[in-house]
């Protein structure tokens, strides 16, 4: 019996934000798959063979026997279901992870698009939760991260958007913390709502960041297999975005800010390979849903 899955607030931001690795370590293979059935496996219908998800990522040099780990773990996490057609395996993204990973996809593909002007209050959230807890400080900050606040100290977190109150209550609730006060305040002539935003969150680094993916994911794949690896690997980049950049106002922005040029780069290209990529796909479940394929079956 598959163990219940855990809470969305907590599972969306390590889930949508772990960074693509070329060494194939058990956490980085999981994260490449929840990529793919996100991008290839759920717009398809929902359902995958075991074979076809060893295919893909081959190419991302990960060996068959530890894509099955990872689909076995998903599985045990309440991701996926399995069906026994004869010898072989046939998967199927359960309700939840459904769900899940559209919500995840909301979430990243609005990362850089136009957001209205601020009215110059902020959201802050005051939240005490013991030295002795750090498991539930660690909790706390992923998920309330994810909601678009940055920690300014003292167990206080900001966040520029009056709209995510009841996303972080709900994150504080999920917790069990009680002792939470949350409040609106404009920053008054003792202090800057820019060096406010430098406090809460590295944007330095979250520049930086953006500027390497520009740098790296300008491909030209030269067939659709290569496309489907392509797509993979750009949104397995682009999704840990969403808890690096809160999506702050412009004006609390440093000039000539990378976040915009990113996001219509990333749209762009997942636009162009989207197609091809999932011809690709759609031959390859073809192929081994057939007795006369030549491939190991599972």
């Amino acid at each position: 019996m598959n163990s219940p899955p855990p809470k969305p607030a907590a599972d969306l931001a390590p889930v949508l934000g772990a960074r693509h690795d070329r060494s194939a370590t058990a956490p980085s293979v999981r994260s490449l798959l929840v990529t793919v059935l996100g991008e290839l496996v759920r717009p398809a219908g929902g359902t995958v063979w075991t074979q076809s998800l060893i295919e893909i990522l081959d190419d991302f040099g990960v060996e068959p026997a530890t894509v099955r780990q990872s689909i076995s773990r998903l599985a045990n996490e309440g991701w996926l279901t399995s069906t026994r057609v004869g010898r072989r395996t046939r998967w199927q993204i359960t309700p939840w992870a459904t769900d899940l990973l559209a919500s995840g996809a909301e979430r990243i593909y609005a990362l850089g698009q136009p957001r209205p002007d601020w009215d110059g209050r902020w959201l802050l959230l005051m939240a005490s939760v013991p030295e002795s807890r750090r498991d539930l400080r660690y909790q706390l900050g992923v998920g309330l991260g994810w909601a678009g606040f940055g920690p300014i100290g003292g167990g206080t977190w900001a966040c520029p958007w009056a709209d995510r109150e009841l996303e972080a209550v709900e994150i504080v609730n999920e917790l069990g913390l009680q002792d939470v006060t949350v409040f609106h305040a404009e920053v008054g002539t003792a202090g800057d709502s820019r060096d406010l935003a430098e406090r809460g969150w590295d944007l330095s680094s979250v520049a930086d960041a953006y500027v390497d993916f520009l740098a790296t994911t300008d491909l030209q794949p030269p067939d659709d297999r290569s496309t489907a690896v392509a797509l993979i690997s750009l949104v397995h980049a682009w999704r840990r975005f969403p808890l690096l950049d809160p999506g702050l106002p412009a004006s609390l922005l440093p000039p000539d800010w990378p976040g915009e040029r990113a996001a219509t780069h990333f749209a762009t290209a997942r636009a162009r390979w989207q197609n091809p990529a999932s011809d690709w796909w759609a031959h390859t479940e073809a192929l081994f849903s057939t007795a006369r394929s030549q491939r190991p079956v599972l």
